[in-house]
């Protein structure tokens, strides 16, 4: 699934938030997580693994209440480890296994925020190119 934190920049005189591009992958076969954030070309941010894989803990549940797959909805969150992550959107196959396993229609993909850092850059590419910039979406991926 893609997920995107809603991070504070600071010690910017252009931005005061920043979307940063995440993809969330659940490994059905021992029930853990992992979080990456997918690299962005003179974003100033390294990109890369964000949170390990290993079993979640859900914020405000029980001792030892673990994050599941119907936990994750497209257009929900989760929180974890004191961040929200809202799931954007999520890839074919993830789609279909809801459905026919869970019996969950995920809802079709939400709009990514955008951020002046976003529109910064896409306002150079479309100055530089003359033409108008695809930035990329992020998929959501399960495994």
């Amino acid at each position: 699934m893609d997920v995107t934190p809603p991070p504070a920049v600071h010690f910017s005189a252009v931005e005061s938030s920043r979307v940063r591009k995440m993809v969330l992958s659940y490994h059905l076969e021992d029930a853990t997580m992992s979080i990456s954030e997918i690299r962005s070309d003179n974003s100033g941010l390294q990109g890369g693994q964000i949170l390990k894989r290993h079993k979640f803990p859900k914020e405000g549940g029980a001792a030892g209440d673990l994050l599941k797959p119907s936990d994750l909805q497209v257009g929900g969150e989760v929180k974890l480890y004191g961040y929200t992550y809202k799931l954007t959107s999520c890839s074919d196959f993830t789609r279909v296994w809801y459905k026919n396993k869970l019996e969950i229609q995920q809802p079709e993909a939400k709009p990514l925020p955008v951020d002046q850092f976003t529109q910064a850059l896409e306002s150079r590419a479309t100055k530089a190119a003359g033409i108008k910039s695809q930035v990329p979406s992020v998929l959501l991926v399960g495994s």
